[in-house]
């Protein structure tokens, strides 16, 4: 699921069509130019198809979107599924590598690692390129992302990815399975100047639209003493 991502998305893309067979992209309301993935689409015969959200989802909503692409993904013959958001990029360069890990971990599903990264070069509004150095935590975030295999869905018919895709459960409200770690996926959240500044705007008046903003808060009266 995509939002405003225009400036990575290509780039992403990209990634994504030397590692994976099928892309899905899920569009939730972007507002800045839908040409990007069309462009690359065409140029690259990338076997990607599109779906669009018009309206808000909140709570749960956006974990029942994933759910139901991820179902229908197996139907239509999936062996593997990784749910990824699209500043979000497999620490796999190549195909053959990716099946290495993928064979060593035959079944059920499997945690990739959040590592939270940011780029050694600035990006700009309109473009960044995934290809790049990053600067690294030392480990990464206590976070991570899952991926799953056929054999989930035919072992747990009624499996669920919680929001976020960080755990998943056998049936909606059930605890969560135990996974080991395959891999990692790199976090690039802030790739420019202007999208930094343009997300904490977003995000303060999405805060502040909930009602939920705080006032400043008084100084205290003291009485003399």
């Amino acid at each position: 699921m995509v939002r405003n991502e225009s400036d990575i998305l290509p780039s992403s893309l990209a990634h994504c069509a030397a590692l994976f067979d099928h892309i899905v992209v899920m569009d939730h309301r972007s507002t800045d130019p839908p040409t990007a993935r069309a462009r690359y689409s065409r140029r690259r015969a990338l076997p990607a198809s599109r779906s669009s959200c018009s309206t808000a989802v909140r709570g749960n909503v956006p974990a029942a979107i994933t759910n139901l692409l991820v179902q229908r993904a197996f139907a239509a013959g999936a062996d593997w599924v990784f749910p990824l958001d699209a500043n979000e990029c497999v620490d796999i360069t190549d195909r053959h590598t990716l099946e290495a890990v993928l064979e060593a971990q035959a079944r059920g599903a499997r945690r990739f690692a959040w590592r939270n990264v940011a780029p050694d070069r600035q990006g700009s509004w309109g473009h960044f390129d995934v290809k790049g150095d990053y600067l690294c935590p030392a480990r990464p975030s206590v976070w991570s992302k899952v991926v799953l295999s056929r054999a989930v869905a035919d072992h747990y018919p009624g499996f669920w990815l919680s929001l976020g895709n960080h755990e998943i459960s056998p049936e909606q409200g059930m605890a969560t399975l135990e996974l080991p770690t395959a891999g990692e996926y790199l976090h690039i959240r802030i790739r420019s100047r202007d999208r930094l500044y343009a997300k904490l705007e977003n995000g303060g008046a999405a805060y502040r639209a909930l009602g939920r903003a705080k006032p400043a808060p008084r100084a205290a009266a003291r009485r003399p003493t």
